[in-house]
């Protein structure tokens, strides 16, 4: 498959992760509004989801399969499903321990967001919660092991759509299981949307591992960690885990500022953060939800549709240059290592081209969003 090919599959399947990620943040808030107990959910889903953007959301597949096409190249496959059951085995033990650890110590990390006027209700309510989300972080680090396989082994499109299996499994499961937990969906259903998480986390191996299979990976534990490729592996996501620990920590400390505000800020998290902080959100509209006013935006009500996913979808973000061009990875890396030094391949020139010309879409539709990010408050 050509270059110009994988970054078109993969653009499609990003697409696809990012409307059916906006597509059940919007159920959150169309059952639930923006309310306490939503709030709850998304306090107890911060930490593991911080998690996964810090370590699962591209540093560890990058990194991997950077070392492991290097081993593919220079040693053959063995050694490189040598090198992928080692840093497996490994990884898992991490998880393991990250998760007991964070289940364990559920309660006093609630408690200390949860210090201002709160009830105890709420506390204990999200505390729940996180247990149950919890092990989300250990399948979602796993997948994205897996996805460095793939790609390892120049499978783009299905190690992609990963996320849109959890996007598609937590909203149908979370239905499923909210209804015969709370038939009215209170807030008590979103036991049944944590579970949905949970589950969601496991259906992105689930869709991966028939594919990994097929191109003769077969697990098998091994403690063997003393590699320096396994160390390389580890160091190589340092830098990305340090660059997005800044947003990622920005994010955690604006939950717990959101948190001492009106009921709801946290769901409303998406809109800028000098809005929240100045107490831009309504608390309540007529109907007893909360209310989604925001004072430049003329009085109109917004169901906010998931922050990110919302904002990625009408910026036109989803086909950004760093979006359209992610198949441009170290594993068509070593492709591309082997093409003579010369002038640009026609696939390389219309791949860079199609990146330079997806960067127009953004400022365009963050200029016409009328209510969204680009706008400031009182604007």
């Amino acid at each position: 498959m050509s270059l110009m090919r994988n970054s078109l599959v993969a653009s499609g399947a990003i697409f696809a992760c990012r409307l059916t990620g906006m597509a059940r943040e919007i159920v959150y808030t169309s059952l639930f509004g923006a309310t306490g107990a939503l709030d709850a959910f998304y306090t107890a889903f911060r930490i593991p989801n911080l998690l996964r953007d810090l370590f699962a959301e591209g540093a560890l597949s990058q990194s991997y399969t950077s070392v492991a096409s290097k081993t593919r190249e220079a040693q053959g496959e063995a050694a490189a499903w040598e090198l992928t059951n080692k840093v497996a085995t490994q990884l898992s033990s991490l998880m393991i321990a990250i998760v007991t650890l964070g289940i364990l110590f559920a309660g006093p990390v609630m408690e200390a967001l949860y210090s201002g006027d709160h009830s105890l209700t709420e506390q204990l309510f999200a505390t729940d919660l996180s247990r149950i989300m919890w092990p989300f972080i250990g399948f979602a680090s796993l997948s994205a092991l897996i996805m460095g396989a793939l790609n390892m082994v120049g499978v783009f499109g299905l190690p992609m759509l990963a996320s849109a299996a959890f996007n598609v499994t937590s909203i149908l499961l979370g239905l499923l299981i909210g209804y015969f937990i709370d038939p009215s969906f209170g807030p008590k259903a979103l036991y049944g949307f944590a579970c949905g998480v949970t589950i969601g986390g496991m259906a992105q191996i689930a869709v991966q591992l028939p594919k990994l299979s097929k191109t003769g990976f077969r697990w098998k534990p091994n403690f063997q960690w003393d590699d320096p490729r396994v160390r390389k592996i580890w160091g190589l996501m340092l830098p990305s885990v340090l660059a997005s620990g800044v947003t990622q920590f920005t994010i955690f400390i604006n939950t717990g500022f959101a948190l001492d505000l009106q009921k709801g800020s946290v769901t409303a998290h998406g809109v800028p953060p000098l809005a929240a902080s100045r107490g831009a959100l309504r608390s309540r509209d007529g109907h007893g939800g909360a209310a989604r006013c925001f004072p430049h935006d003329g009085g109109r009500r917004q169901k906010r549709g998931g922050g990110p996913h919302r904002q990625g979808v009408a910026a036109g973000g989803i086909l950004c240059g760093t979006r359209f061009s992610h198949p441009l990875h170290p594993g068509n890396g070593i492709r591309l290592r082997r093409i003579p030094v010369g002038p640009l391949q026609p696939g390389g020139r219309a791949l860079y081209g199609g990146s330079a010309g997806s960067l127009f879409p953004g400022p365009a539709g963050l200029c016409r969003d009328q209510g969204g990010a680009a706008r400031l408050p009182g604007s």
